[in-house]
C-alpha cells in the first residue's frame, strides 16, 4: 500500500513541532500496518485555516491523488484535511472514484469501509460546526474586551498598543504578570504623517503626488517590514488612511464582516446590524479635526466621477511581478486598450520603481496561453488530462444517477398516495380538501416525469472525451474565455497553484522599442520553465 501523507496547522503560533507529530504519528500508523510511505507525497500546510479550500500543499495532493501516485492518504485526523463539509463530500467521493481511500489514524476512518461514508460525513460536518462556534466564541470574547475599553486587534496607522498588566499583581499559569489586554494610544509621529497626508489631500495633491513626496522622504508605510509587501506608500494606502473614521475618535466595532461568496472565490464585505455595533466613541483617540476630515471629503465627493480602471479579477492577476521592484502587474484601462503596468510605479512613482512601461494585455494573455499550451500538448500530460476529465465527468452523471433513484422513489409514493385519494372519492368523499390534494399531487408528478425524462437522458451519455478533442479545446482556451467570463477566477486561482512563486516580467528597452520577457516554473512540472517574450512600444501611455 503505498501510502501519501497531510499535514497541517492554523496559525503562525501554534507549536512548530505539530506538523512534525502529526507526520510522525502517520509515519507510525503506516509502519504498524506494514504499509510503505512514498516519501516525495509528503504534503504539508502552515498557517492555513482549514476552511480555505485552495490550500497550496492540499491542492498538490488532491491533483496527484487523481492521477493514483500513491494508494492511500494518511491524516492524523480528518480536521487537518479540512474543516468545510461541501469539499469533505467532494474529495470522498472524487478520490473513491479512483480507488484513493483517507484514513483519519486519531479518528479510526477509512473510507474504504463499505459503511464509513456515514462516520466521514458526520465528522465533516463537526469539523466545520467545531470552526462556527470557536468564531462565535472569539467574537464574544473581542466584544467583552472593546466593553472593557480594550484593542479587539488589528493595526491602524496612527496609533499602537500598550499592555494593562493586572493592579493586583496576579500571575498567569506560567508565572507571568497576568495582562488584562490591550489599550490604544495615539502614536505621536504617526500622528503627524496621518495629519500631513489629510493637508496635501486638502491643498489638491493626489494620491499618487502624496505617496510619492511621502516615499521619497524616506517616510516609512504601514507596510514596512510586513513579507510580501513592497513596504513603499502608494495609492491605495493613501486612500485607506483618508478613509478611515478611527482618525477622527470613532472606533465602532463589529460594523461588518467578510464572507465566502463561494468556494474558491474571493471574500466579500458585508455590513452587520446596527444593533450588533459596540459604539465606541474617544475624543483622546482624535487625530483629525471635523472641519479638516470635511474639507477632504468635500473635495472627494467632487473626483468620485473620475474614469478608473475595471476592479474585476482578470486571467493573470496576482500572478505577474515586476522583475525591478518586485510588486505585481496590473491592469489599466479596459477593452482593447487595457494593459499591464508595474503597480510600485503606478502607486509610488520613480521613487518606487522607475519601470514606467505598460504592455497589452491581450497580447500578454495570448502568449502566455500559447506558451502553456505547448507544454500541456505533452502527450502524456494530455492523456492524464484526459482521464481527469472524463472521471469528473463520470462523478457529475453518478450524482445525476442518485438524483434519479430519488425521483423515481418519490414518483412511486405519490401514485400510492394518489391511488388511495382517488378511493376517497369513489367512496363518496368530494371534499375540498379531498380534490386539492389530488391535484396538489398530480402537479408534483408532472413535474417529477419531466425531470426524469430530462435526467435519465444523462445518464446513459459516454463520456467520449479524446485527446485530440482536448487538443483543440485548449488551442481556443483563450477565445472561450472571452465568451465565459464567470470562469476566468477559477481559471485565475488555478494559475496561483500552477505557478505558486508567481511570474517574472523582465522589461528592458531596445531598439525596435521594449521587450518583455515573462517566466516562471509550472509546478508540478518543475522542469517546465516557461519564457515568453513580447514586444511592445515602450515609454508610459504606450
Amino acid at each position: 500500500m503505498r501510502c501519501a501523507i497531510y499535514g497541517r496547522v492554523s496559525l503562525d503560533g501554534q507549536s512548530q513541532n505539530s506538523i512534525t507529530d502529526q507526520i510522525r504519528e502517520c509515519e507510525r500508523f503506516a509502519k504498524h500496518n506494514h504499509w510503505s510511505v512514498v516519501t516525495n507525497h509528503i504534503y504539508q500546510d502552515v498557517a492555513v485555516s482549514g476552511s480555505n479550500v485552495n490550500r497550496l500543499a492540499y491542492s498538490r495532493l488532491k491533483q496527484a491523488a487523481l492521477q493514483n501516485e500513491f494508494d492511500c492518504i494518511l491524516v492524523d485526523d480528518l480536521s487537518r484535511l479540512g474543516r468545510d463539509m461541501a469539499e469533505s463530500v467532494q474529495i470522498f467521493k472524487e478520490l473513491s472514484c479512483v480507488g484513493v481511500r483517507i484514513v483519519g489514524v486519531s479518528d479510526g476512518i477509512d473510507t474504504s469501509s463499505p459503511s464509513a461514508k456515514i462516520p466521514f460525513y458526520f465528522k465533516g460536518m463537526m469539523n466545520e460546526m467545531f470552526l462556527d462556534d470557536l468564531k462565535a466564541k472569539i467574537i464574544r470574547g473581542l466584544k467583552g474586551q472593546v466593553i472593557r475599553g480594550y484593542s479587539a486587534g488589528g493595526r491602524v496607522y496612527g496609533y499602537k498598543t500598550r499592555q494593562i498588566l493586572d493592579p493586583s499583581g496576579a500571575t498567569d499559569k506560567f508565572g507571568r504578570p497576568k495582562r488584562l489586554g490591550c489599550e490604544v494610544i495615539i502614536d505621536k509621529q504617526q500622528a503627524k504623517i496621518v495629519r500631513k497626508i489629510f493637508q496635501m489631500k486638502r491643498s489638491g495633491f493626489g494620491y499618487r503626488a502624496i505617496a510619492e513626496y511621502l516615499n521619497g522622504k524616506g517616510v516609512q508605510s504601514p507596510h514596512s517590514g510586513c513579507g510580501g509587501r513592497s513596504g513603499y506608500w502608494g495609492r491605495s494606502t493613501i486612500s485607506s488612511i483618508l478613509n478611515q473614521r478611527k482618525h477622527l475618535g470613532d472606533w465602532t466595532w463589529n460594523k461588518t464582516k467578510w464572507l465566502n461568496k463561494t468556494r474558491g472565490t474571493k471574500r466579500i464585505k458585508q455590513n452587520r446590524p446596527e444593533a450588533d455595533w459596540v459604539i465606541c466613541k474617544s475624543e483622546k483617540l482624535r487625530i483629525i479635526t471635523d472641519d479638516l476630515w470635511n474639507a477632504v471629503h468635500g473635495t472627494e465627493a467632487k473626483t468620485q466621477n473620475v474614469r478608473r480602471g475595471p476592479r474585476g479579477q482578470y486571467v493573470l492577476s496576482g500572478v505577474l511581478k515586476c522583475a525591478d521592484c518586485g510588486s505585481s502587474l496590473v491592469v489599466q484601462n479596459s477593452g482593447r486598450y487595457s494593459c499591464y503596468m508595474c503597480n510600485g510605479y503606478r502607486n509610488g512613482g520613480t521613487t518606487v520603481c522607475a519601470n514606467n512601461h505598460r504592455v497589452s494585455r491581450h497580447i500578454v494573455e495570448k502568449a502566455f496561453f500559447d506558451e502553456l499550451k505547448s507544454v500541456f500538448m505533452n502527450p502524456r500530460i494530455l492523456k492524464t488530462l484526459q482521464q481527469k476529465v472524463e472521471q469528473a465527468i463520470r462523478v457529475r452523471l453518478s450524482d445525476h444517477k442518485d438524483s434519479v433513484s430519488q425521483l423515481r422513489a418519490r414518483k412511486k409514493a405519490l401514485t400510492v398516495q394518489l391511488e388511495n385519494l382517488i378511493r376517497y372519492v369513489e367512496a363518496g368523499d368530494h371534499s375540498t380538501m379531498v380534490r386539492q390534494k389530488i391535484a396538489e399531487r398530480e402537479s408534483e408528478l408532472v413535474s417529477i416525469e419531466s425531470k426524469l425524462r430530462d435526467r435519465s437522458g444523462r445518464i446513459g451519455v459516454d463520456p467520449g472525451i479524446t485527446v485530440d478533442w482536448l487538443e483543440s479545446k485548449l488551442g481556443q482556451m483563450a477565445d472561450m474565455l472571452k465568451g465565459h467570463k464567470e470562469y476566468v477566477g477559477s481559471l485565475n486561482q488555478e494559475i496561483r497553484n500552477l505557478f505558486p512563486d508567481g511570474l517574472r516580467a523582465v522589461q528592458r528597452e531596445a531598439k525596435e522599442g521594449v521587450i518583455f520577457r515573462i517566466n516562471g516554473t509550472a509546478k508540478p512540472f518543475s522542469s517546465a520553465l516557461l519564457p515568453v517574450s513580447i514586444m511592445s512600444h515602450s515609454g508610459a501611455g504606450t
